[in-house]
């Protein structure tokens, strides 16, 4: 989550301190000099990042909406979620879906970001990774599905209202 305009830069690292490896940005590729640069970022938001680390490469994706997607819609019109953003490290998406059946798939859902099936989150509810497995309930009803994105992995809550 890059918060404002002024924070407009990031470094990748493979420890949660500058005591591992950094990758920054040098003569305009990914480098693990300890003196490159940060890498660059178009404007503030929410990004997908996906990291090429032997080709030393990067792709970021904003995350202009997230969305619940699945069995209990016919895999058509995203439900839109709402965000709440508090500070960089408390990023939460909420969204309400009615579960008509549980046979066939009715019962399974994705979230979905952008309304594009690049970034996908799936898996188990306690980690959740793109393109993973779809989630399930088990039963009929009306559920709030909480989505935190504000550390690894990434979870969600399911409860029945």
């Amino acid at each position: 989550y890059i918060p404002n305009a002024e924070s407009k830069e990031f470094k990748f690292c493979t420890e949660l301190s500058w005591s591992g490896v950094n990758y920054g940005m040098a003569d305009g590729v990914i480098s693990t000099d300890g003196g490159a640069g940060n890498l660059p970022c178009a404007e503030a938001g929410l990004y997908w990042c996906s990291v090429n680390i032997p080709n030393l490469t990067y792709t970021l994706t904003k995350i202009e909406k997230v969305g619940l997607i699945g069995g209990f819609n016919g895999w058509a019109n995203v439900v839109a979620m709402t965000e709440s953003i508090t500070a960089a490290n408390d990023i939460k998406y909420t969204g309400t879906i009615e579960v008509t059946s549980v046979e066939n798939g009715g019962n399974e859902f994705k979230f979905r970001m952008t309304d594009d099936w690049a970034v996908n989150l799936g898996g188990t509810v306690d980690n959740l990774v793109n393109g993973g497995d779809n989630l399930k309930v088990e039963e009929v009803g009306t559920y709030e599905v909480v989505l935190d994105l504000s550390s690894l992995p990434y979870t969600c809550t399911v409860t029945k209202k």
